[in-house]
């Protein structure tokens, strides 16, 4: 039998951004996702997507994370967004600095971001996903933080709460 390929864009489940200096404030409702080293502080994104519309047992083949950036401030080079497994649940309307829940060490992926106004897309995650969708690790989302935090550069994307332009929300592209 030919392999069946599918494309599946996932709507987000929540997403939420945690700030260095508002260590205790939540950011859930924001319409930003910022991440990087700021004058205001250290940023870091959180983001999970609801794959119940995605069969069971489907082989996932491709996946990435698509994101609108529309600013960046700092430094305009060697700026790296990585993209790392969350291991621990969270919640969009509590979720702080200070709570912040636990993620892997090693990015799944990176994203060079130098310009705004762009789609910045984090390929190669079909194996993450399909970890989620085959049930061999829960599904607790991803997080997007600097690979060298030590950078001055922060980044401002879109989040699933943007009313601007709904059509430049995050999406995650799962292919199987």
């Amino acid at each position: 039998y030919p392999l069946r390929r599918q494309r599946q864009m996932c709507i987000r489940d929540r997403d939420s951004t945690v700030l260095s200096t508002y260590a205790d404030t939540p950011f859930g409702d924001e319409d930003l996702l910022a991440f990087g080293k700021g004058a205001t502080g250290d940023w870091k994104s959180y983001l999970q997507f609801n794959l119940s519309t995605i069969p069971g047992n489907a082989r996932v083949v491709g996946a990435s994370l698509k994101l609108y950036q529309y600013i960046i401030g700092g430094s305009a080079s060697n700026n790296t967004i990585g993209l790392y497994q969350v291991t621990s649940d969270w919640e969009e309307s509590t979720i702080t600095w200070n709570n912040q829940p636990t993620s892997s060490t090693v990015a799944e992926s990176s994203c060079a971001v130098t310009t705004s106004n762009i789609w910045r897309t984090w390929y190669n995650i079909a194996d993450l996903v399909q970890s989620w969708l085959d049930g061999s690790i829960a599904n607790e989302g991803m997080l997007l933080k600097a690979t060298d935090e030590t950078i001055g550069f922060a980044v401002g994307c879109y989040s699933s709460d943007n009313t601007t332009d709904t059509t430049k929300r995050p999406k995650l592209v799962i292919d199987y």
